[in-house]
């Protein structure tokens, strides 16, 4: 099912109705958004079947840290066997950002060689970590979150009424991640339950931070990701912009101090996703200083 990213279905739906559909793609945008969705569907549309146990379909997805050689070979084999019943053979590769060197490079050969039987879908929300020369060789589709009265349109009959705002608050417009909350109820209750108490655990001591780390059940990069989601919003507050779907009532909270928490913020998660800082060491030097 498709809802939101019309104008992105439009786009291809077109494509398909020309007479040449591009050999790649590259669909970029957040996680969760969307882009496999799509991407899929549209598959269907162009081979006009089902994927279910497709010998003409391939996915490479779940990958645990990289993406290794050994799967893009695969995929070039499959791709040097012709059509067995569709039009195309069409491959996806999700999360292609984890792709390593030696995998990128040895794509790059499919990419520069394509097949005229064939189509790639890379998916990432990482685009700019893949090589330039992945990037160029590719049609790049870009996908933003949906709006707020997107997402609720979608949601309202989805959950209880009581739980919808919380649930869209920590969705960040990407379908993909309110369907996961609604699964794990207790996880959107954390959630909650996390943001709510923000306000009195920013003025509490550090000790009393720490023991409500340890006892919340959180991991520390969702409480990270909480973090910076509570003082942006109170950031859109307290400079006048119209935050729609704000889960709390505004604070008051000097405006410097918002500014010197998101920035704190982002670096602890950048040290996180980038080198082997020890998290819990992070996020405790975080909880020291706000």
């Amino acid at each position: 099912m498709i809802y939101g990213h019309q104008r992105q279905w439009q786009i291809l739906k077109k494509t398909a109705e020309g007479e040449k559909i591009s050999h790649a793609w590259l669909f970029s945008g957040p996680d969760s958004v969307g882009k496999k969705t799509l991407a899929l569907e549209f598959i269907k549309l162009i081979n006009k079947n089902k994927i279910e146990n497709n010998p003409d379909f391939l996915i490479i997805e779940n990958s645990k840290k990289e993406i290794q050689i050994s799967e893009i070979r695969n995929i070039q084999k499959f791709l040097n066997l012709k059509p067995y019943s569709a039009p195309f053979k069409t491959v996806i590769i999700d999360q292609a950002e984890k792709m390593n060197a030696e995998a990128a490079n040895c794509l790059l050969k499919t990419l520069e060689e394509p097949k005229g039987d064939s189509i790639l879908f890379l998916i990432s929300s990482k685009p700019e970590t893949l090589f330039e020369t992945i990037r160029s060789r590719t049609q790049n589709l870009i996908f933003y979150p949906l709006t707020y009265s997107e997402m609720k349109n979608f949601f309202k009959d989805k959950i209880e009424k009581e739980k919808l705002e919380t649930l869209l608050f920590f969705s960040d417009g990407c379908p993909g991640k309110a369907i996961n909350l609604i699964n794990q109820p207790e996880k959107l209750n954390i959630f909650f339950k996390t943001i709510t108490n923000l306000p009195f655990l920013i003025k509490s001591n550090f000790f009393s931070r720490f023991k409500f780390l340890k006892e919340s059940k959180i991991y520390l990069e969702e409480f990270l990701d909480i973090f910076l989601k509570y003082f942006r919003s109170l950031l859109l507050s307290k400079i006048g912009i119209d935050s729609e779907g704000l889960l709390f009532p505004p604070i008051d909270y000097p405006l410097e101090k918002i500014k010197r928490n998101i920035k704190l913020g982002e670096k602890i998660n950048f040290l996180i996703s980038h080198t082997n800082v020890n998290p819990n060491l992070a996020v405790e030097t975080l909880m020291l200083y706000v």
